[in-house]
């Protein structure tokens, strides 16, 4: 969750922020990557949601270290009493390199995603280092939910393979996510253009918190865990389906 979105912690994570969380997780599991003594950077972490979700399948002598710019002093207090002490939260860049960064929906939020990078990949991993990136897919689909979350784009896979390359990354498994929401964003984005009506900043906490009651949670989460289950299919088979989100697990060049 984007520091912007919230001051408080919710009392329910959204299915949709659960679901991601154990996507990526277990895909690292899956590839190997969490290895003892590993270094993770996790740029962009919000707050620090997904970093306290993978502290709990790390080594025991694994960190990470979150950086985000917001993380003022009262954030630092406020996040530092529910991460674990694996994890450290920084508001500058940290120095010496890591095994694996994580730019988790971050890059959509840069204005030149190729300039930040870039040097992330070149200064902060080590030689072979991974990383793991994922943004929201496809321009088209670009509206008012991307502008009330500050997003500068949406990412087609060609042409996302193709700024990873750039960046000195090698991408060694890539594929769809959220599948089933890709036509519920699509039905939003025609909405849209036959209902013209002005942006509303209290719409961005929209999706800050679940608020329903446990039968249709319970049926979300059934819903997101076959998707994540065909995700990981697809990607096992080099199936290019689409989906909202695009993702993309890298290595160092």
């Amino acid at each position: 969750m984007d520091l912007r979105e919230s001051r408080t912690e919710p009392q329910q994570r959204h299915p949709w922020e659960r679901a991601r969380a154990g996507f990526f997780c277990t895909l690292l599991e899956q590839e190997r990557a969490l290895v003892p003594g590993l270094r993770v950077l996790d740029a962009g972490s919000g707050d620090a949601y997904f970093a306290r979700q993978l502290a709990s399948r790390l080594p025991p002598d694994a960190r990470v270290v979150c950086w985000d710019h917001g993380y003022d002093d009262g954030e630092k207090a406020r996040l530092g009493a529910l991460v674990p002490d694996s994890v450290t939260l920084v508001s500058a860049r940290p120095e010496g390199r890591f095994g694996l960064a994580l730019l988790l929906d971050v890059l959509e939020h840069v204005e030149d995603d190729l300039a930040f990078l870039k040097p992330i990949v070149d200064e902060a991993l080590v030689p072979g280092g991974r990383a793991l990136v994922s943004v929201p897919a496809w321009p088209a689909l670009f509206g008012r939910h991307d502008r009330r979350l500050a997003h500068h784009r949406r990412y087609a896979p060609d042409a996302g393979r193709r700024f990873l390359h750039r960046a000195g990354l090698k991408i060694i498994r890539s594929g769809g996510l959220f599948h089933g929401l890709l036509a519920v964003r699509g039905a939003q984005r025609v909405g849209e253009h036959l209902v013209h009506r002005r942006d509303d900043a209290r719409d961005a906490t929209w999706d800050l918190e679940w608020r329903r009651g446990p039968l249709l949670t319970s049926v979300v989460d059934g819903i997101l865990r076959a998707d994540m289950a065909a995700s990981r299919l697809f990607s096992r088979l080099g199936a290019d389906v689409p989906g909202l989100t695009w993702w993309a697990l890298c290595e160092r060049r």
